[in-house]
């Protein structure tokens, strides 16, 4: 992937050894514009603790994340894990696919962004267009389904690029699932023309009704990994269980960090020359 070319009024903040850029729905929107109407190439990342722990493991999830233009929150304990280090990170910093997909819609119905969905299953992508084409009659999306060969070069992978490229999109969303829809941008975004390039999960999984929207009073309060357990436990126990064991380490290097500068902070206030 190509150096990143991210916007100098962004914040950069590194937590559990990861990069992140604490930007709202409306950030995005500011950002995605200035992409898009300067023809630029970007790539927006996100970053959970799921994603800390495969980054950590996968080196192709490494480059891309070098890769990425900005990396986005999208999980909870992100979040407050950066507020407790001292970050100014608030609530509205933390943005899942679940709140932001639709206003991403509108907002390209708005501004006439073309945009074009590739993951799902058969079938669920068609269902999802389907029902954001009857509540946004005016956003132009096509989509493709992410069951094929991802292998570069192939037959069904050069088709799909040659879709891509063909439909133009100012918007490319990405939702095979981590780390796979990762290693598909970063192997195909040079062939790619200038976009906008969103990996997002199983974002229209959500809008075809196939996976059970949690409350959204559950998510502001930083629960919705469990009303997603409780949904499908048996693909999920080992992410929200398990896993976070393993980041234990990171958690104890940032807060032996943040109270070394914090005391060497407080020394230099103590021991200020007159």
């Amino acid at each position: 992937m190509s150096r990143p070319m991210s916007d100098n009024s962004v914040p950069t903040y590194h937590v559990l050894g990861a990069r992140i850029n604490p930007l709202t729905i409306s950030d995005l929107h500011r950002v995605i514009q200035g992409h898009v109407t300067r023809r630029e190439s970007c790539v927006i990342a996100s970053r959970n603790l799921h994603a800390v722990y495969v980054a950590r493991r996968d080196e192709p999830m490494q480059e891309f994340y070098r890769g990425a233009d900005y990396v986005r929150i999208d999980g909870m304990p992100i979040a407050l894990w950066a507020r407790i280090l001292g970050y100014p990170v608030r609530r509205e910093h933390r943005v899942t696919w679940v709140d932001w997909l639709r206003p991403l819609l509108r907002e390209s119905a708005a501004k006439g962004w073309r945009v074009f969905y590739l993951g799902s299953e058969p079938g669920i992508a068609e269902k999802g267009a389907e029902v954001i084409s009857n509540e946004i009659p005016e956003v132009q999306i096509a989509t493709e389904g992410g069951f094929f060969d991802m292998a570069r070069g192939s037959v069904e992978n050069e088709r799909v690029v040659q879709r891509i490229r063909s439909f133009g999109p100012d918007i490319l969303l990405v939702g095979m699932g981590m780390p796979r829809q990762e290693r598909w941008i970063l192997e195909n975004r040079a062939s790619l023309p200038p976009m906008v390039v969103l990996p997002c999960g199983a974002c229209m999984d959500y809008v075809a009704g196939y996976n059970r929207t949690p409350p959204r009073w559950v998510g502001r309060w930083g629960f919705e990994w469990l009303g997603r357990f409780l949904s499908d436990p048996r693909r999920l126990w080992r992410r929200y269980f398990i896993e976070p064991w393993f980041l234990a380490d990171l958690f104890v290097k940032d807060a032996i960090a943040t109270l070394a500068g914090r005391r060497r902070k407080a020394e230099g206030r103590l021991f200020r020359p007159d």
